[in-house]
């Protein structure tokens, strides 16, 4: 039997050490070779890697972001629209002093121009005068006078004599701004009666865009000149008069007038003030 016996002496066992120095590899893995290898036509691999979902995703984001953006702009250009057509166009106050008689006053109105077809005017409470809405709509020859306090439309034929399109008044308002031209004028006085009504909202949507907005959800009435030659309120009665009653004792009496409606408005004409006074019979 053979016994071999390690010195306690001698060192363990350790691996070599690497060797420090030396060229580093070249970054461009195609370095190494000469270009008359790159022409004789060398084979080369060269892997290409797909965009995976990630770089999708990421794709979609720009797309995403520009609808968005068209969305937004769209939205923005339609309310400014629908805010132009609701609350833009001209605005200013016309301011006439209008002579009654012996008296003189100063009438006060706000008017809103939002295209050259249609007129808008708020007409405050002045005297007997009640406040009142006005629309004039061009196209369709038609004069709307809301009754505020009431809460009733009344609708009757645009008269072009006594109402100026958008663009004169426009220019009066400018006018008196400048304080170039302070209107006085007289007040016109004219007498209508209720001719048909309440009116459903077709009948009503043939006045245009304008008064249908303003009245669909209230009782709308048209309205007819009370003839000069036959005024109800001023004339006296007569045998041959169709208005005329007999009361209990056999007299004949005129038939009540029940005034639904007094107010006024300028419409820029020289003509003056116009008092309109709506009744029924």
């Amino acid at each position: 039997m053979t016994i071999i016996k390690i010195s306690g002496d001698k060192q363990p066992y350790k691996p070599p050490e690497p060797v420090v120095g030396g060229e580093l590899p070249a970054k461009d893995p195609l370095g190494h070779l000469d270009d008359e290898d790159l022409a004789g036509g060398l084979p080369i691999a060269i892997a290409v890697r797909k965009p995976g979902k990630a770089r999708r995703c990421a794709g979609l984001a720009p797309l995403l972001l520009f609808l968005s953006c068209g969305i937004i702009t769209v939205g923005l250009i339609s309310g400014f629209y629908l805010w132009y057509n609701s609350y833009g166009g001209r605005r200013g106050i016309c301011s006439v002093t209008y002579r009654e008689g012996e008296k003189m006053g100063l009438f006060h109105e706000n008017i809103h121009l939002p295209n050259d077809d249609t007129e808008l005017i708020e007409v405050p409470q002045l005297g007997k005068w009640q406040r009142s809405r006005v629309i004039h709509q061009f196209s369709v020859r038609k004069t709307m006078i809301k009754d505020l306090d009431n809460d009733k439309c009344y609708v009757m034929d645009l008269d072009e004599n006594l109402v100026k399109p958008p663009t004169s008044v426009w220019e009066l308002i400018v006018k008196i701004r400048r304080g170039d031209y302070f209107p006085q004028e007289d007040v016109i006085r004219r007498t209508m009666r209720i001719e048909r009504g309440p009116l459903s909202l077709p009948e009503l949507r043939s006045f245009g865009p304008w008064i249908f907005g303003a009245c669909e959800t209230l009782p709308t009435y048209t309205l007819v000149n009370v003839d000069e030659a036959d005024r109800i309120l001023d004339r006296e009665p007569r045998d041959d008069d169709d208005d005329l009653l007999e009361d209990g004792d056999g007299f004949r009496k005129k038939r009540s007038i029940d005034v639904k409606f007094s107010g006024a408005y300028f419409g820029g004409s020289e003509q003056g003030i116009v008092e309109t006074t709506i009744i029924e019979v």
